[in-house]
């Protein structure tokens, strides 16, 4: 790089700087005035005359292709504290607690994972999804093993994601897999 180059890339730096503190503030204003978004400013509400249209004329035919049906989700979050998960890990008392008789096993359970991982500048910069799916099997032989004392069918993975120490695990029952459509996720590191 010459000296030139080394310039005009100190210039070009101090340009942004300069106007992303200072010189954006007059267009920030008036964005944030247009959207409402000022202290004691009233909401602007903008219509949309065709959106309007549509959603009222779908929310009238909406019997003709829609449904509705209760199901019942189970959530629940554990902090691992980067330990792995072991072959004789009892996870039953937490993902199957006694609700006595009325128990009802849901459809959809969503297990989330804190620290899968120890925390450390190698799994930050590029994570082993080993871990995750050693404790994904464990959810789900545990799922699977506690609702075999009803005659339902069995759960499986629908989707699961991790972002460094953070995972997400969805399980639903086989037989609301032809229900459920465009299952999408995205993760993003930065």
């Amino acid at each position: 790089m010459s000296l030139a180059g080394a310039i005009a890339d100190a210039r070009k730096s101090a340009t942004r700087l300069y106007i992303n503190n200072f010189a954006d503030q007059g267009r920030q204003n008036t964005i944030d005035t247009l959207l409402g978004r000022l202290v004691e400013q009233k909401p602007v509400h903008l219509y949309d005359p065709i959106n309007d249209y549509v959603t009222a004329e779908l929310r009238e035919r909406l019997h003709e292709f829609s449904t509705t049906e209760s199901i019942y989700i189970w959530a629940g979050t554990f902090n691992l504290n980067g330990k792995g998960a072991r072959s004789n890990h009892d996870l039953s008392a937490w993902l199957s607690p006694s609700l006595g008789d009325q128990r009802r096993s849901p459809e959809i359970i969503a297990v989330g994972f804190q620290e899968i991982v120890e925390l450390s500048p190698q799994q930050i910069m590029s994570t082993d999804p080993g871990r995750r799916q050693i404790w994904e099997e464990a959810v789900r032989q545990t799922i699977n093993t506690e609702m075999k004392r009803s005659p339902e069918d069995e759960y499986v993975l629908l989707r699961s994601g991790q972002l460094v120490g953070a995972a997400l695990l969805v399980f639903v029952r086989s037989r609301a897999l032809k229900k459920i459509k465009n299952v999408e996720g995205s993760v993003k590191k930065v």
